[in-house]
C-alpha cells in the first residue's frame, strides 16, 4: 500500500476528517504503508516478522503515543508535512471510547469535545521516531501554541486491540477558531510550550503499548 492510495486534496473537508483513513496498522516507510500484526491474541502485540522494518531498541526508539484524530490521521499528510523524517511512523489504529469524541471547531477542522455517552470511533495513535528534531517539527507542523497546544486528556481513553489506554497525548485546539462549533471542549491538561513530546516520560499504560508494539513482549498487566 502506497501513501498515494490516499487522497491529498483537503480542501473540501469531509467525515471522516481529513478523509478515509487505514484500518489496519502499518509503519510508514519511504511513503510505503507496511502492515504489522496488532494483536493482544497470545499476549502479543508485535511487528509483523517480514518487510523491511526492523524492531528498533523500544527503550530509546519511539516517543509517547499521540492521539491523531485530524490531519495526522492521513498516511499523505504525514508525508507531505514529515518529508523523510515522516519514515518509520508507526500507525495504530484505535477508538474513542469513553469520555470524548470528535467534533467540529468553529474554523472547518476538526477538535475533541466532551462526551457523557460512550463513543466508538475511528481514531489513530500514531507513535513517532524518538527525534528532538522531528518533535520540534511537530510542534511547528501542528501550529504549537498558536493553534494547537500538545496535552493530556484529564477524561477520556481509547479502546487499542480490545484493550484500554487512558487520558492520552493529543494536540487540542488553543486558538477561538479552533473551539468547538458546538459543546465543550475534552477536559485536558496543556503541556508547557517548552516541553516537547519526546520530553514526555510515557505512562505505565503508554509503556505497555511501546513494548509490545516493538517486542511483542508478555503481558504484564491488563491496560
Amino acid at each position: 500500500m502506497n501513501a498515494s492510495d490516499f487522497p491529498t486534496d483537503y480542501t473540501q473537508v469531509s467525515l471522516p476528517y481529513p478523509g478515509p483513513r487505514i484500518i489496519s496498522s502499518a509503519v510508514l516507510i519511504d511513503e510505503n504503508l507496511d502492515p504489522i500484526r496488532l494483536s493482544f491474541r497470545g499476549n502479543r502485540f508485535g511487528l509483523h516478522p517480514d518487510g523491511p522494518f526492523q524492531k528498533p531498541d523500544f527503550a530509546t526508539a519511539y516517543m509517547s503515543p499521540l492521539l491523531a484524530y485530524g490531519a495526522l490521521a492521513s498516511p499523505p499528510m504525514l508525508i507531505q508535512r514529515f518529508g523523510e523524517l515522516a519514515s518509520r511512523i508507526l500507525i495504530l489504529p484505535c477508538s474513542l471510547v469513553d469520555g470524548c469524541e470528535t467534533g467540529w471547531a468553529k474554523g472547518g477542522r476538526f477538535t475533541l469535545i466532551s462526551a457523557d455517552h460512550r463513543s466508538a470511533e475511528t481514531a489513530w495513535l500514531v507513535m513517532f521516531p524518538n527525534d528532538p528534531e522531528l518533535a520540534v517539527l511537530l510542534d511547528l507542523v501542528e501550529g504549537r501554541p498558536r493553534f494547537y497546544n500538545l496535552a493530556r486528556l484529564n477524561r477520556g481513553s481509547v479502546m487499542i486491540a480490545g484493550q484500554q489506554l487512558e487520558n492520552p497525548l493529543t494536540y487540542i485546539g488553543s486558538f477561538p477558531n479552533r473551539a468547538p462549533l458546538d459543546g465543550e471542549v475534552c477536559p485536558h491538561t496543556v503541556i508547557p510550550v517548552d516541553t516537547l513530546l519526546c520530553d514526555i516520560a510515557p505512562t505505565p499504560q503508554e509503556q505497555q503499548v511501546i513494548d509490545w508494539a516493538l517486542t511483542g513482549a508478555p503481558r504484564r498487566e491488563s491496560l
